[in-house]
């Protein structure tokens, strides 16, 4: 394993000094093997992948007390954009809100969870989650849910521990490197993939525009259209259960 891992250490060591501001090096090597972050260490270790699953806690108190373990639904995570005194960065999708309603006409009897950090309400949640939770209550919360909807993030990499497949939306981050192949991964209209190129790339577009483009030209239908499909099968699969 070690022999394995010494020529990735050597091409890479440039990038291991400077982290985090060259981190898109050791990504564009990944994609160039035709890997994930979540599969690159098996690939520079020699191990084998051993799966997505992770044995995390879980608490399931708070999904019993609203009754979400006796039906199917979604969870949706909104950006941080009208979280006060916090600027908004470039990850942040501005219509996840119109992803969800657009979900809700096509399935309008599918309660719809909003988690994750104050991103300000989503008039189109019927619960409201957000800052109410401890760790193993939202990994349960993510573990009962049908589909989660959101941007690449952490919520995103806790569905994919306990099985949940994801929505994502992509802008800065490259999606070559962060996607999961269980979900449906949104890839920019326009660039994306500038992440980490400048050291305030999460704040400041690469572009100079003022709000970045690869967010801002995404479709919320498109969104919502793209991940209906499995999201049917996947409600029929609980239904026949």
């Amino acid at each position: 394993m070690l022999k394995s891992i010494e020529p990735y250490r050597k091409m890479l060591s440039h990038a291991i000094d400077a982290h985090p501001r060259l981190d898109f090096h050791p990504a564009l090597v990944a994609q160039f093997h035709n890997v994930g972050r979540d599969t690159f260490l098996n690939h520079v270790s020699g191990v084998p992948f051993g799966g997505h699953p992770y044995p995390l806690p879980q608490d399931a108190s708070l999904v019993q007390s609203l009754g979400l373990d006796r039906r199917a639904y979604i969870t949706v995570h909104n950006s941080f954009s009208e979280v006060s005194g916090r600027p908004r960065t470039t990850r942040d999708y501005p219509f996840m809100d119109d992803v969800v309603k657009e979900v809700k006409v096509q399935l309008p009897d599918l309660p719809v969870v909003q988690v994750g950090v104050v991103g300000g309400t989503l008039s189109s949640a019927d619960y409201n989650l957000s800052s109410k939770t401890t760790q193993p209550q939202i990994t349960s919360v993510l573990a009962n849910s049908s589909m989660h909807f959101d941007m690449e993030g952490g919520l995103v990499h806790i569905a994919s521990c306990v099985g949940t497949p994801c929505g994502v939306v992509f802008g800065p981050t490259p999606i070559g490197y962060y996607a999961y192949p269980n979900n449906i991964n949104i890839a920019p209209r326009v660039c994306g993939d500038c992440w980490s190129i400048t050291e305030d790339w999460q704040k400041t577009c690469l572009l100079g525009a003022a709000e970045p483009p690869c967010m801002f030209t995404q479709p919320p239908k498109a969104v919502a259209h793209a991940a209906l499909p499995q999201l049917r099968a996947l409600l029929g699969e609980k239904i026949t259960a």
